[in-house]
């Protein structure tokens, strides 16, 4: 439910009620992405998934799938297909090409976004692990964030700053002919995604967890086996 609908459901201010919204690249089709996981993990129970794991760093994050039978699949975001499709905007809803909430000026009391570009901007603050950006729009915003913001690493910067590195703040995402493409096939069909994306080869990093650990282990005895002898 969007920050203004909220408002209008609640019908009165609340002294208690902070409101918080975010920057939103777009909503991808939950049919498109069920059929995927089926693909992807043939049906095997799911622990966790992770859209942006950034054990190698912010800018290369990668989508990671913990498996019930212990295996994991791992993909750098730009050859997983299914953050490829998103990324190009091929299954976001139709909505999200047109969003009404767009804009600086906005209802809710903070708006919280990535701050893609810091580097360029507060090269200080950058250290490949993800930066914040955080809006403040009401009184009663700026009284919070004087009080918690002691705890953070920050910095004010100008907005137009942030806007050039992540125009999603202000503008919707642009509608690719390419969705008309996937959606005139057959919901799901990922040989035309794969064609769209601009190809596609299928994971190679999935692996064992506890096999992985084995080998690892036995790798470690063979050396010291060898420098004993």
């Amino acid at each position: 439910m969007s920050d203004c609908r909220f408002k209008e459901f609640l019908q009165k201010e609340y002294e208690n009620l902070i409101t918080v919204d975010l920057v939103c690249h777009g909503v991808p089709s939950p049919i498109v992405w069920k059929k995927y996981l089926k693909r992807i993990t043939k049906q095997t129970g799911i622990n966790k998934i992770n859209f942006r794991d950034k054990t190698e760093g912010w800018k290369k994050y990668s989508f990671r799938i913990e498996l019930e039978d212990g295996k994991l699949i791992k993909e750098w975001h730009q050859e997983n297909l299914f953050l490829k499709g998103f990324l190009q905007n091929i299954y976001l809803r139709p909505s999200c090409y047109e969003c009404c909430f767009k804009g600086t000026k906005r209802i809710s009391d903070i708006t919280l976004a990535d701050f893609w570009g810091i580097e360029k901007v507060h090269s200080a603050l950058y250290d490949d692990r993800g930066a914040s950006l955080v809006l403040l729009h009401s009184d009663r915003a700026i009284q919070i964030w004087d009080d918690i913001s002691g705890v953070f690493e920050k910095e004010k910067t100008n907005i137009n700053s942030a806007i050039k590195y992540n125009p999603c703040i202000v503008s919707s995402v642009e509608k690719t002919d390419k969705r008309n493409i996937f959606y005139g096939h057959r919901i799901g069909t990922f040989k035309c995604l794969k064609r769209l994306t601009g190809g596609y080869r299928e994971p190679n990093t999935i692996c064992n967890i506890k096999d992985l650990f084995q080998r690892f282990v036995n790798h470690l005895m063979g050396m010291d086996r060898k420098n004993k002898s």
